[in-house]
């Protein structure tokens, strides 16, 4: 037989070593260099048998090449990412590029908050809660390795979600240079300071209760 690497017709891949097994067996590899759909054929009249007949075509031999690692997106309805909030408990939507069947609770690190139910929404979109127990910073993410998808590829690390949970109300202290508080003063007009603990936009002279 005269069946050789040649005859073969490669698309997305490459030919490795060609090896004859026997006069009716051949072996090849063929290389993807990058994700995509290769395909192997042998076209009609490439080689011919012992009384001179030529092949007729072969089937095509297709796969899927996928070497992508899948990435997570954390979002949140909740809070933006890097805002502060009043709510302790923050929904969490973890969306993945590819579909996986072993992402998990335990693939997520959680600092400042605690997480509370884990559910799956498909095969790609998961949820949960971080609740954060006192004021501070708080942050989710999955780090590298962690989960994979159908073909073993592992993902990469996913973005931090981070907040700040503030639900202690501002506190104000009222001074003046005029007369001490609780003492005497002839200065009819006590000039007074209003000094709020963190920043406020609405404080106004209508808050202020004067007796």
């Amino acid at each position: 037989s005269d069946f050789a690497q040649a005859d073969i017709t490669e698309t997305g891949c490459s030919l490795g070593t060609f090896g004859t097994t026997s006069t009716t067996i051949y072996t090849d590899t063929c290389t993807a260099s990058s994700d995509g759909t290769p395909t192997v054929l042998v076209a009609a009249q490439m080689f011919n048998d012992a009384s001179g007949n030529d092949n007729s075509v072969s089937n095509t031999y297709t796969w899927t090449y996928d070497s992508t690692s899948p990435t997570m997106a954390i979002t949140s309805g909740t809070v933006t990412s890097g805002a502060t909030t009043a709510t302790a408990a923050i929904a969490l939507t973890f969306t993945s590029s590819t579909a996986t069947t072993d992402f998990a609770q335990e693939d997520i690190t959680e600092t400042g908050c605690s997480l509370g139910t884990f559910a799956v929404s498909s095969s790609t979109v998961y949820t949960d809660t971080c609740t954060v127990s006192a004021d501070g910073a708080a942050s989710v993410a999955v780090a590298a390795g962690t989960f994979s998808d159908a073909v073993s590829n592992t993902n990469s690390v996913s973005n931090t979600y981070s907040w700040t949970q503030d639900d202690t109300g501002p506190t104000m202290t009222i001074t003046s240079a005029t007369v001490a508080s609780g003492a005497t003063t002839g200065t009819a007009a006590a000039a007074l300071t209003f000094t709020s603990n963190e920043a406020t936009s609405d404080f106004a002279a209508a808050d202020i209760t004067a007796g």
